[in-house]
């Protein structure tokens, strides 16, 4: 690489990745380029090798690797704005320590799209799930419309949720990460949203990165890939815990973004709180459930294809348990 600043960075945050980063970085090396780019990894104190093979690989490509090793653990979104705050490119792509990327091609072609677009803010593709062995896994595609650009508020009306690992972004759209963003459990939506807000989003329609689901995954933790559709107690409790999480990212962009896109926000805040109330019958925590049941009724009126009935059926199972067994399974 030249001195110059790369065109392209790319951000990667790992940690308690000792089984994957090799596969994670090797991948970015292997990107075929007309332009210089650099590769950043943030490694946030692992317990486990990671930081020992990441400070072997950038032992090895010094021109091309730069590294952070914070001295505590920081968390995942001060890791991420941290990382991303190290990069010098114009463009940031982001991969996980557990993901990677399956065409050499990537970078080029994302670059050169935000290039020839320059009303998009960022773009994605799309991205095949992988078990632990890197083997695939039969998961519905998180892009339930296909176009070529899309908004802000098709992001948050839930019409395609990218893989992060798929995504290329503009850097420093925004001057600063705001101070929410730090108490957020996942930093893709945060992320998405703040650089959103500057302009469209493109989708090139390839399958250019694996997006990994394991125990030990941060948003995947616990969930066996065999049993993704199995409700055991222990899959619902963790499903509990997502949701939660789901929706207090959502509250948060929704206090952020104002009144622009209350509507919809509503109407998704609705839609996990009802998801929450569902979990929390099956699981008889009759606490959470009157707290997401209110939810529900904070965010009237009912999204499309909820019933008022249930909801009035779990606002008194909520409070009344013994009525669960006469009310049946609906909510």
């Amino acid at each position: 690489m030249s001195g110059a600043a790369p065109k392209v960075s790319v951000a990667m945050v790992t940690y308690r990745h000792e089984l994957f980063i090799g596969e994670a970085i090797e991948s970015v090396l292997r990107q075929r380029t007309n332009f210089d780019f650099e590769l950043v990894i943030g490694d946030d104190c692992s317990p486990d090798r990671t930081g020992e093979i990441v400070r072997e690989y950038a032992a090895k490509y010094p021109a091309q690797i730069r590294t952070r090793f914070p001295e505590r653990n920081e968390g995942l979104t001060r890791n991420l704005s941290a990382t991303i705050g190290m990069c010098r490119g114009q463009y940031v792509a982001w991969l996980e320590g557990d993901d990677f990327w399956i065409s050499s091609e990537k970078l080029q072609r994302q670059a050169d799209y935000l290039d020839a677009n320059p009303d998009c803010a960022w773009c994605f593709t799309r991205a095949v799930v992988v078990d632990r062995a890197g083997q695939p896994i039969d998961t519905p595609s998180p892009i339930r419309v296909i176009q070529s650009k899309y908004t802000l508020a098709d992001y948050l009306r839930r019409i395609f949720q990218p893989r992060a690992c798929t995504v290329m972004f503009r850097h420093r759209l925004f001057p600063k990460f705001p101070e929410w963003f730090y108490e957020m459990p996942t930093g893709d939506m945060p992320l998405h949203v703040l650089n959103a807000e500057h302009g469209d989003i493109g989708f090139i329609d390839e399958t250019m990165a694996a997006y990994r689901i394991h125990p030990g995954g941060v948003w995947s933790a616990g969930i066996s890939p065999n049993d993704w559709n199995v409700e055991t107690s222990e899959q619902r409790r963790r499903d509990v815990a997502r949701l939660r999480a789901v929706l207090a990212v959502y509250k948060a962009v929704d206090a952020h973004l104002g009144s622009r896109y209350h509507a919809i926000m509503r109407e998704q805040i609705a839609q996990f709180a009802q998801q929450l109330t569902h979990q929390c019958r099956a699981l008889e925590d009759w606490p959470q459930m009157r707290r997401s049941v209110w939810l529900q009724l904070r965010s009237l009126p009912l999204p499309e294809g909820a019933s008022k009935l249930n909801l009035v059926r779990a606002a008194l199972v909520s409070h009344l348990p013994f009525l669960a067994k006469k009310s049946g399974t609906g909510l």
